[in-house]
């Protein structure tokens, strides 16, 4: 192809690129096309913007410190102090410790060169849990950071079920828990605080408490401890069982004379009174005072008169 057939080629291109964003009026006259301009200017200015921000992103972006702890979850027996705190983390990297509940602030710890580090900690035997935040720094990176959570197993404790009557005064919690555990006694009910005693060799417990009359419905709580371990909690509602009352008896008004129109039948009830003894002792001989006998009763044994009765 020679140079006049390249030359016409890329006039026709040009030409017909031209077109996209110019009109011709009906004169023949090219006028340009303003809205597929405006388009096609946003278009690149879009564009640009995507590559300008991809770029800036790579020049300025700061990676995060890799950090990988073998454990960021642990429970440690009643007697046991000392724990270890191991992971990896990015060469030349800075590691550092924090806990409120141990003392530790920002504490450096030495990293190899292949990234990893350990660190022990001691854990008082009082201290029940314990979080650890772990903090990884490297110039030129992010910190990254992760938290260690330590906690110890709570006391047993399982109190007994407690059968309390309306003739009951006293009440025995009893119950189980740990060995030679420590267990207070509680009841905000009963106005009870802090009574305490001491678990036997087998964890058996007891302890008897002195219950107002007035005291029918009331919660008792007890708490159990052992060096080392959190407190373990258990409580009893109790609900004291009343016996029903019996149902009111009618009494019937007996007077100490009965009349001459009186029923004298077997079975009817009579009082001799003490009026009616010392009669029948100067009438019929001596008798004894009776209260309530049948009729026909005082009447074979003690012969008594109408008068009398």
């Amino acid at each position: 192809m020679g140079i006049k057939e390249l030359r016409e080629k890329f006039h026709d291109q040009d030409k017909n690129f031209s077109s996209h964003f110019h009109s011709t009026d009906q004169n023949g006259v090219k006028k340009p096309s303003w809205g597929k301009i405006i388009i096609a200017w946003l278009i690149t200015i879009i564009a640009m913007s995507i590559i300008v921000g991809s770029i800036s992103s790579a020049i300025f972006y700061e990676p995060e410190t890799n950090l990988y702890l073998n454990s960021v979850d642990a429970t440690i027996g009643a007697n046991e102090t000392d724990y270890v705190i191991s992971g990896n983390t990015d060469i030349n990297s800075t590691v550092h410790l924090s806990s409120n509940e141990l003392n530790l602030n920002n504490v450096s710890v030495d990293v190899d060169p292949n990234g990893n580090f350990k660190y022990k900690i001691n854990i008082p035997q009082n201290v029940t849990e314990v979080n650890i935040a772990v903090s990884s720094i490297v110039t030129g990176k992010l910190e990254n950071s992760t938290n260690v959570y330590i906690d110890r197993p709570t006391t047993y404790l399982s109190l007994d079920n407690i059968n309390f009557t309306d003739n009951d005064t006293y009440l025995t919690v009893s119950g189980k828990t740990d060995p030679n555990a420590n267990i207070t006694i509680l009841s905000s009910d009963l106005n009870i605080e802090n009574i305490r005693l001491i678990a036997d060799n087998n964890g058996l417990f007891k302890y008897q408490l002195s219950i107002p009359n007035d005291k029918n419905d009331f919660e008792i709580k007890a708490e159990s401890q052992v060096l080392g371990k959190k407190i373990g909690i258990d409580s009893l509602s109790i609900v004291r069982i009343l016996t029903p009352e019996p149902e009111p008896t009618v009494e019937t008004n007996t007077s100490t004379y009965a009349s001459d129109n009186s029923d004298t039948s077997a079975g009817g009830e009579v009082i001799i009174t003490k009026y009616g003894e010392k009669y029948h002792n100067q009438v019929h001989g001596n008798m004894k005072h009776i209260e309530y006998v049948s009729l026909s009763y005082a009447k074979q044994h003690y012969d008594p008169c109408k008068i009398c009765y």
